[in-house]
């Protein structure tokens, strides 16, 4: 059977149209750590579409210098997805999601303590939950140093970003990074594939090591682009003009959690920015010039 991707995360303070075709209203509430759902989705499939080959595709990788994390460089151009076009400046992306040992040095440089790094409303939230580390740290099914960090909110996501010296991507330049110059369905290709993803029928029913799916990994060498866990992105949830509200946020991708049978390529969902899930994962960027 034919399918079309799932991605997308994130949140913003800027207004953002969106390229992606919205699915669902739903709003993700945070669930116990040994027992969360997996929501059923009902999407219209999207049409088949040529695979091209990449006029560039760049093998240039490099390192953060603060969380010392790999990233994969984004060349500069004008990206397609469906009928709409957007031109993207250069830019550097986490080539895996942020993984719990990448986290915890967040952590162990006392971030949940430094104001530095945290919003006004961020701060104001952190300091009235007494929240000192992820929802799900201490939970064996989401923990191995490897996984990529769950049970955090967009204000934490941010907050690691800004001590790592990044960002958190927009939707733009997430879909950039996973689908490639040639408009795709999927990070790999056009045809859905339960054996490139930890989602739907290929679903390892927790979040799996970053890596673990080469063969999904996307034209400019980014991993885990489908599947895994939804990623927070820069913008606000704007793809329903009646939900101009900035305690939601756009998260892109998709999940070990997410349960399917016909996705589109681009999937947006509404994500309340001071839930935590146990599907909600960071991946960071950089301006090139910041390189």
């Amino acid at each position: 059977m034919k399918h079309s991707l799932i991605f997308q995360i994130g949140c913003i303070l800027v207004l953002f149209t969106s390229a992606c075709t919205p699915i669902s209203q739903e709003t993700l509430v945070p669930t116990p750590a040994d027992s969360s759902p997996i929501p059923s989705l009902t999407i219209m499939p999207s049409p088949t579409r040529p695979l091209t080959p990449l006029a560039t595709v760049s093998d240039l990788g490099s390192q953060s210098v603060v969380d010392e994390a790999e990233m994969v460089y984004i060349p500069a151009g004008v990206y397609s997805w469906g009928a709409q076009q957007k031109e993207l400046k250069a830019f550097w992306i986490d080539k895996y999601e942020v993984t719990n040992t990448l986290y915890k040095k967040f952590m162990e440089a006392r971030g949940y303590q430094n104001r530095d790094y945290w919003s006004a409303t961020g701060w104001k939230w952190l300091q009235g939950q007494g929240i000192t580390q992820p929802l799900y740290w201490e939970n064996e099914r989401f923990n191995s140093p490897q996984q990529p960090v769950v049970g955090i909110s967009w204000y934490e996501a941010d907050a690691y970003a800004l001590w790592a010296g990044k960002r958190l991507p927009t939707t733009s330049e997430w879909q950039a990074a996973a689908q490639g110059a040639d408009n795709r369905l999927w990070p790999w290709g056009n045809e859905w594939d339960p054996a490139k993803a930890n989602a739907g029928d290929g679903s390892q029913g927790a979040p799996v090591n970053v890596g673990s799916y080469p063969a999904g990994v996307s034209p400019f060498g980014v991993f885990d682009m489908a599947g895994n866990v939804w990623e927070y992105t820069l913008d606000w949830y704007l793809l329903r003009p009646s939900i101009n509200d900035p305690t939601y946020c756009a998260t892109l991708s998709s999940s070990w959690d997410v349960s399917f049978s016909q996705e589109q390529f681009c999937n947006e969902r509404r994500t309340h920015s001071f839930g935590r899930y146990p599907s909600g994962g960071i991946r960071t960027v950089k301006d090139d010039n910041e390189k």
